[in-house]
């Protein structure tokens, strides 16, 4: 069996498990009163059932350890990578559940990204200053992600995306495409219930578990793809958004604790644009990340061709956040 109809198949299996183990995480939410009540800066109407995320990671945790068992960079790599996944998946579960401190969290995610780094030196491509680099790296995703995930679909369509662009970067490096394939159809299982108007939303478990999931994407196919900015090019909305809304924030002394509603996905929301077509937009976007990572690698450009792409979402991003400003004024 070649390599593309086994990615195939391992996207079919993780979609169909995912869906499964989400599917009873609802009845699970539901009974324990796992939900998330609307308040006055939510972008949904309706108490909606949390933690869907553990399903999506149980299915690709599950995945990954069966995929990676004949890995190259020897043993430990695998476990470590794991263990910083689930050390950030499972501090985000308990606070679904009953609410942890900042410093807590804090420190767990600081955790999960040491475990992390030590999968990154474990594979031999990383000297020692990168163990920090992917330590920062590591809680930077799980925060943004976290404040990425206000609406419906919005991190399962980038997720979906992101392990696509994954899989077409990385086609003859099984080590790195067979687990793309297990998050893309884990993704795609999740989303079945995530999608407008969705039944249950990834929590702090899910939010944080893929934060740490896209890092230790970068620490396995760096090594056959060394150039980590075109692996994350399909992100590009994500951290463009998260990013800017932050810098805007700290630039208007707003503590960063708070809850907000200024992400332009947020005001999207607000205005009344439904979270099925913001959701579509951002993936479509993400989608012109994919094209220009794979097609600007093959061509030696890719780097150019990036940076005008980040340049042109930033921008669109400020004039959309202008606009806000003169609407709301």
């Amino acid at each position: 069996m070649n390599l593309w109809m086994q990615a195939f198949l391992v996207v079919l299996v993780t979609s169909v498990g995912s869906l499964a183990a989400v599917g009873a995480l609802i009845g699970y939410a539901i009974r324990r009163g796992v939900l998330d009540h609307p308040t006055e800066r939510s972008s949904h109407v309706r108490p909606t059932p949390r933690g869907g995320g553990a399903g999506l990671l149980a299915i690709f945790g599950i995945a990954f350890l069966v995929l990676t068992h004949r890995n190259p960079w020897g043993y430990g790599w695998e476990i470590f990578t794991l263990l910083g996944i689930a050390l950030v998946a499972a501090i985000g579960f308990i606070d679904d559940h009953r609410s942890v401190g900042p410093w807590i969290r804090l420190a767990v995610h600081g955790l999960g990204g040491l475990c992390i780094a030590l999968a990154a030196k474990s594979t031999g491509a990383f000297s020692l200053p990168w163990l920090g680099a992917w330590l920062f790296l590591t809680i930077a995703s799980v925060n943004v992600v976290n404040f990425m995930d206000g609406i419906d679909g919005i991190i399962a369509t980038q997720s979906i995306v992101f392990g696509i662009g994954l899989c077409l970067l990385n086609l003859n490096n099984s080590t790195v495409l067979l687990p793309a394939a297990a998050f893309t159809g884990a993704s795609l299982g999740f989303l079945r219930w995530n999608w407008s108007p969705a039944s249950i939303f990834l929590g702090d478990v899910g939010s944080g578990g893929i934060g740490a999931v896209l890092i230790c994407f970068g620490v396995m196919s760096v090594r056959t793809f060394p150039e980590l900015v075109l692996t994350y090019l399909p992100l590009v909305p994500l951290i463009v958004d998260a990013g800017y809304t932050l810098v805007l924030r700290c630039l208007r002394g707003e503590r960063l604790t708070e809850a907000h509603r200024t992400h332009l996905y947020q005001q999207l929301a607000a205005r009344g644009i439904s979270h099925m077509v913001v959701s579509t937009v951002y993936a479509l976007v993400s989608c012109i990340g994919v094209c220009i990572s794979v097609i600007g690698w093959r061509i030696d450009v890719g780097l150019w061709i990036g940076g005008v792409y980040l340049l042109a979402v930033l921008t669109v991003r400020i004039v959309l956040e202008g606009q806000g400003a003169q609407c709301a004024a």
